[in-house]
């Protein structure tokens, strides 16, 4: 699998995916570490704000695995829907980051996603994304 760093744009501290442990055409599946020091945590661990973004993260990831050899690819979230946050992460947690593109339709892709710690459920709602690829790489081009 690549490594994040081609994965996704993002750099700490706003990089909130630390590992994707599975993939497929659909489902992607991805971890985060909650650190004490982290400068994004807030009084009540990782919320609401933080999970939604971890899980566009984790959806991105997705589009990068599949867009390999293609060129690269911007995503710009568009919608969070109907998100429910029952309980937030506490640092030495784990945070498991599930999203499933439900729909595609030309450059616009609709995922559900699910944030969970050992089956505790953390939030899950739905995330609207427009996605823009680039050329793929030209043979022989400057």
């Amino acid at each position: 699998m690549r490594p994040l760093s081609d994965l996704l744009p993002h750099r700490p501290p706003m990089s909130l995916v630390d590992r994707v442990v599975a993939a497929d055409g659909t489902r992607v599946v991805g971890e985060k570490r909650v650190t004490a020091d982290d400068p994004l945590l807030g009084a009540e661990g990782m919320g609401g704000p933080l999970l939604i973004e971890a899980l566009a993260q984790t959806a991105a990831c997705l589009m990068g695995l599949q867009n390999e050899g293609r060129g690269g690819h911007r995503g710009y979230l568009v919608a969070a829907r109907g998100w429910k946050f029952p309980a937030s992460a506490l640092p030495g947690e784990t945070v498991t980051l599930e999203a499933e593109r439900v729909s595609a339709l030309g450059g616009l892709h609709g995922f559900t996603a699910r944030a969970h710690v050992d089956g505790r459920e953390l939030g899950s709602g739905s995330l609207s994304f427009a996605v823009a690829f680039d050329d793929p790489p030209v043979e022989g081009a400057r």
